[in-house]
């Protein structure tokens, strides 16, 4: 009879299960092999009609991310900005004027400037940091507004703390302006 000693019944069974796990663990990699998940994208009319009847913010952001060229959206960044007083609605306003305008280096009517700045201020009203950015950089190089950098620099004030402003955005501000 061949006895076999305990630590050799141990190694046994250890290399054993190791076989067993590569191959399950080799079977699961197979099936799963090429397959990308990704998120599905919400219905394009529910999120309208989230946004549309509870002004819902996660659905109108949604709309942005998934459907991001669709000009359908526009008249929502109206209502969310208007009427729910979102203030990101109010940047993405703005800025569809404003690539509109660097995409076709077309000079803006003075009433198409003074829209764009509504939006914008609006936002910064209401402390939307994107808005207060964009408004600080008009400041800063002199697009659309007159270059007034220590204005710039108090935009800024109202949605970073003082040593963030003075750390990374005022050296950006001192560059391009002449101080």
């Amino acid at each position: 009879m061949n006895q076999t000693t305990p630590t050799t019944k141990g190694i046994l069974c250890l290399l054993l299960s190791m076989v067993l796990m590569t191959s399950c663990k080799n079977t699961s990699e197979e099936k799963n092999e090429g397959i990308v998940i990704t998120p599905e994208a919400p219905s394009k009319e529910e999120l309208i009609a989230d946004v549309l009847s509870l002004g819902d913010i996660d659905s109108y952001n949604s709309l942005l991310f998934y459907y991001p060229d669709d000009i359908n959206v526009l008249p929502l960044s109206v209502y969310m900005a208007e009427y729910q007083k979102y203030g990101h609605a109010y940047f993405n306003l703005f800025y569809t004027f404003y690539s509109a305008f660097n995409e076709t280096h077309v000079s803006l009517d003075s009433a198409t400037q003074g829209l764009m700045l509504y939006y914008l201020e609006k936002g910064v009203e209401l402390k939307d940091t994107d808005c207060v950015w964009m408004m600080s950089k008009l400041y800063t190089d002199g697009t659309i507004v007159v270059r007034d950098t220590s204005k710039a620099k108090d935009l800024l004030l109202l949605v970073y703390p003082s040593d963030v402003v003075e750390t990374y955005y005022w050296p950006y501000i001192k560059r391009h302006a002449d101080i």
